[in-house]
């Protein structure tokens, strides 16, 4: 907390960067504006934060000392927020230009497939300090917004100290699916619950860059009339040729869906056309789940996706594979995540019931815990999600067909499940008895003290 900032008990990123955010920014800069001003560039990893990032104090050279060190460091949060800032401040600072735009081609032309990529290495540190937070249950009462934020400045602290070192990040990548990854990934799928509108499908680096770039082009729109040379101008346009998507890409920050659009009348056309087909089968489906990333979904369009799977019976048609079966089915819990539709939730455990044992397209047990923790944030309060996940994975571990594998890996994520929540003992404990006595696992004694507690 006193790399992020006090948690002022803000229910989004937006209050909180207007309070505890603009406090530690200003204190920061009193003490030392330019060392001020790059730890204040530690918290770029949303635009509601840079906003509140003030220079007052700090000189035009400062500034430019401060680009060549990033330039350097290769940190890509602050490196973001300097061009932000940096745009906003262009007049007052003209000298500056020739750097921002150096920034700008950097954080362009990072490939993440290298093993020297900036975004490859924060992706990696940020998953693994989200992890292991997790873990440990720190800021187990603070918003997911909260606890991420420290997460993603941490890691750009980390990635900033770092730099100059040959670090391995193959190995280190390796290492962390053993270590952290599974943790960053149920954390998050919790997490939804309050903020469903960002999922882990999307930490990885190339989304973090999307995300980046999305917001250096909407930076260079809002300062646009301090945009009056042509080299700045065509280093902001290049973006355009490496961003995939004509609109904002959400990040980390953004499980609220503050910052998404509203859905334009041609998507909701193609919504409607695609899921009124007679034949329900996966496509029917896609342009409503890839809604979800971009836009604010209304209830109806869950609601529409929940008549359409009860029509055919829970029985598709045309399905090409497992995968896409499985693909349909996350996407569509996402649906009922953003949208909160409770009904969509309970026909997706439906339809899951049905394919669990399906001869040709069966959905493994993995997939469908998943499915359900995606599902379970259709239901915002506490004592709804317990029951919703409880329900769900007591089926499963019940089920006579989970072979040993499947039955250690339920019983492993149940525990940190648990463990990262603790009111589902009271919704699980019949899964937990059941994984015991199938032999899947033995509990610990801690654990058994505490579902008598």
């Amino acid at each position: 907390d006193r790399l992020a900032g006090r948690y002022n008990g803000s229910n989004t990123i937006r209050d909180y960067a207007s309070g505890s955010g603009r406090t530690l920014f200003r204190e920061l800069s009193r003490r030392n504006p330019y060392d001020g001003f790059l730890s204040s560039l530690l918290l770029s990893s949303h635009s509601f934060l840079t906003d509140e990032i003030q220079v007052v104090g700090l000189m035009e050279n400062d500034f430019i000392r401060a680009c060549e060190f990033l330039e350097k460091t290769k940190d890509r949060v602050s490196q973001l927020g300097a061009i932000e800032v940096g745009l906003r401040v262009l007049p007052s600072m003209p000298g500056i230009e020739p750097r921002l735009i150096r920034l700008i081609k950097q954080l362009r032309d990072d490939d993440i497939t290298e093993a020297t990529s900036g975004f490859r290495f924060f992706s990696i540190l940020f998953v693994l300090i989200n992890g292991e937070l997790s873990s440990i249950r720190l800021f187990p009462s603070e918003p997911p917004f909260y606890r991420r934020l420290a997460a993603l400045s941490q890691a750009a602290l980390i990635h900033r100290q770092l730099a100059g070192f040959n670090t391995d990040i193959d190995s280190l990548d390796k290492r962390l699916v053993d270590y952290g990854e599974g943790a960053h990934l149920l954390q998050s799928l919790i997490d939804m619950r309050m903020e469903p509108y960002w999922s882990p499908a999307v930490e990885t680096a190339r989304e973090i860059k999307w995300n980046f770039l999305s917001r250096v082009m909407i930076a260079t729109d809002k300062y646009k009339q301090n945009i009056r040379s042509e080299e700045l101008l065509q280093a902001t346009k290049s973006i355009l040729e490496v961003l995939p998507f004509p609109f904002y890409f959400p990040g980390p920050m953004d499980g609220t869906g503050e910052s998404l659009q509203d859905l334009p009348p041609e998507r909701a056309e193609a919504i409607r056309t695609q899921t009124d087909m007679e034949k329900a089968s996966p496509s029917s489906f896609i342009a409503l789940s890839n809604s979800t990333l971009f836009f604010r979904l209304e209830p109806d369009y869950a609601e529409l996706a929940a008549r359409t799977l009860k029509a055919c019976s829970y029985q598709l048609s045309n399905i090409e594979d497992g995968m896409q079966l499985q693909l349909m089915l996350n996407g569509l819990a996402k649906v009922a995540a953003v949208t909160r539709s409770s009904e969509l939730a309970d026909e997706l455990r439906i339809i899951a019931r049905r394919y669990r044992s399906d001869v040709q397209y069966p959905v493994p047990a993995g997939s469908e815990i998943m499915i359900c923790l995606l599902a379970a944030a259709s239901r915002a309060s506490l004592e709804d999600w317990t029951e919703f996940v409880g329900l769900w994975i007591t089926e499963l571990a019940f089920l006579d067909e989970l072979e040993n594998g499947e039955m250690n890996m339920l019983y492993s994520q149940l525990q940190y499940l648990c463990h990262a929540v603790p009111d589902l003992w009271a919704t699980c404990d019949r899964a937990c008895a059941a994984l015991v006595a199938s032999g899947a696992a033995t509990l610990e004694p801690e654990v058994v003290a505490s579902m008598k507690t």
